[in-house]
């Protein structure tokens, strides 16, 4: 999956021109990004919405209690915490804004990567040459 900045929704463009800003011209980046500069500038104006201040005020408490469990929990853990801290969200949410901040529950062991215990077979030399025709019984054994 590509996950370029051309790829993304106007409301993450904006930010990467703004931090741009400084080393190219707003009407280049807007031009190369497909965007309008004056809605580029009529972003800069606008107050943030109350959700993204939630958002940021939850993943806060979201990082705290990652880095509390030592990075074991994942979200549905985590959301665990966040109810019992008598914080309300969702689990949905807390999956989105782990997604989005980048982080995962670490495992805390290493699973096998297909290499099982136990013996290596004994494989027994080949003397009868797939001739399985005998003249009298106890000529040939086979070991099982």
């Amino acid at each position: 999956m590509y996950s370029g900045v051309l790829c993304q929704r106007l409301k993450e463009r904006y930010p990467f021109v703004k931090s741009r800003s400084t080393d190219y011209p707003v009407r280049l980046l807007c031009q190369a990004l497909e965007l309008h500069p004056s809605g580029y500038y009529e972003w800069l104006q606008r107050p943030e919405c109350q959700r993204d201040k939630d958002d940021k005020r939850l993943l806060g408490a979201i990082k705290q209690f990652w880095l509390e469990s030592g990075g074991h929990h994942g979200y549905r853990n985590l959301y665990l915490d966040l109810l019992e801290a008598n914080i309300p969200c969702g689990r949905d949410r807390v999956l989105r804004l782990m997604q989005q901040a980048n982080i995962k529950a670490q495992r805390g062991y290493n699973a096998p990567k297909g290499r099982y215990g136990g013996k290596p077979d004994i494989v027994a030399a080949n003397t009868l040459n797939r001739d399985f025709t005998v003249a009298a019984p106890n000529q040939w054994w086979v070991y099982g």
